[in-house]
């Protein structure tokens, strides 16, 4: 996995972001409470979590589409999603229609 600093506006959160198979596989599975994760993906599941996730959806024009929460043992996608940003529970993400900057490294 890479890290990565996603921004929108006055809002930047620090990620890491999935790159192979496993990567998408697992997500956040194995991670800390409080980590977020960017992956190239429509969909996500929960199987295999503990605790609730917010998902944010991006477009290929790079804009918000929209929030949802992730449950375990659920799934959740955005069909005009590009990106999937997976965020903790307690997070205040960017609205839908904000533009995001991806910053590698």
């Amino acid at each position: 996995m890479l890290d990565a600093v996603v921004k929108s506006g006055d809002w930047s959160q620090r990620v890491r972001v999935a790159i192979g198979f496993f990567d998408r596989l697992t997500g956040l599975r194995r991670a800390s409470i409080g980590d977020s994760l960017l992956i190239r993906a429509r969909s996500v599941h929960g199987f295999g979590m503990r605790h609730s996730l917010l998902v944010v959806g991006i477009d290929p024009d790079m804009t918000v589409i929209g929030t949802k929460t992730l449950r375990p043992r659920r799934v959740v996608g955005f069909r005009e999603a590009i990106y999937l940003l997976e965020l903790p529970l307690d997070s205040n993400p960017p609205s839908a229609g904000s533009p995001i900057e991806i910053e590698h490294g």
